[in-house]
């Protein structure tokens, strides 16, 4: 479920997104669309790897604020929220990555530039936010290598459209990363 609200007086809203994964049958692996259980706890299929489940998560919890025209404006987001603007990107497999963060965006014309920064990140096969780390896993796998906690990440970024293609630049940093 999917909600992106309008704007209220044509300044404020919400966005919410809400889904569920159902595991059908039997299965091994990492489909990276089913809540990926690194201790399989409760599971008849488990083969002493890791083992996929159904889920449900929230991903997308999000406040919204616009000032000004198509011509020149400010955007912002917070709470958990999908972030696309410099370094940090929201990629997609059945459901969206998502970030606790925070994005402003300003355009004037055909450019955008913007700031971003966030603390936690979901990914498609987990049910919850997690710390950003070094490894893949986000520290979520008990018998592997386990990675350095990023405090935070955060970027600037602009781009430019222009007829057949646009130019995108970002600088990002993570504490500690």
């Amino acid at each position: 479920w999917d909600y992106r609200s309008g704007y209220f007086k044509d300044t404020v809203g919400i966005d919410i997104w809400a889904n569920t994964n159902l595991q059908l049958g039997d299965t091994t692996g990492q489909s990276e669309i089913l809540y990926y259980d690194h201790t399989c706890e409760n599971n008849p299929s488990y083969d002493g790897k890791a083992c996929e489940k159904s889920y449900v998560a929230v991903p997308v919890a999000s406040l919204k604020a616009k000032f000004g025209d198509d011509d020149t404006g400010l955007a912002l987001r917070g709470g958990y929220t999908r972030i696309n603007i410099g370094t940090i990107r929201s990629s997609w497999g059945l459901n969206p990555h998502s970030y606790r963060g925070l994005e402003a965006k300003a355009h004037f014309g055909d450019f955008v530039v913007g700031y971003a920064i966030a603390d936690k990140f979901k990914n498609d096969w987990r049910k919850n936010f997690h710390d950003m780390t070094t490894t893949w896993h986000q520290n979520q796998h008990p018998g592997g290598k386990q990675g350095k906690i990023i405090d935070y990440i955060h970027t600037v970024g602009g781009i430019y459209k222009f007829d057949g293609g646009q130019i995108d630049l970002g600088y990002g940093e993570g504490k500690d990363y």
